[in-house]
């Protein structure tokens, strides 16, 4: 996911973290940047949404209010959805 938002030559800061449960994990990604995705960053977006999908999670992309974007990521599991098959 740090390549899709390195797509954005004015990101300057990046925050990643990292959640894991027993329901699964999630890896968040936060740049500051121009703001929402462009052609380019929306074609890796949908690549990418369709790589988690999967293996039975999802990946969001959101505009951050005043510049920037967060991307999400979700996959659930061992043994719980796609991914445990």
């Amino acid at each position: 996911m740090l390549d899709v938002l390195a797509a954005d030559a004015s990101v300057r800061c990046v925050s990643v973290a990292l959640t894991v449960n027993a329901r699964g994990l999630r890896l968040t990604v936060s740049a500051d940047g121009a703001g929402p995705p462009t052609e380019r960053l929306a074609d890796r977006l949908r690549v990418r949404r369709a790589g988690f999908a999967e293996l039975g999670g999802g990946l969001s992309a959101n505009a951050v209010p005043g510049g920037g974007l967060t991307v999400s990521a979700a996959l659930p599991a061992r043994g719980s959805g796609a991914a445990g098959r």
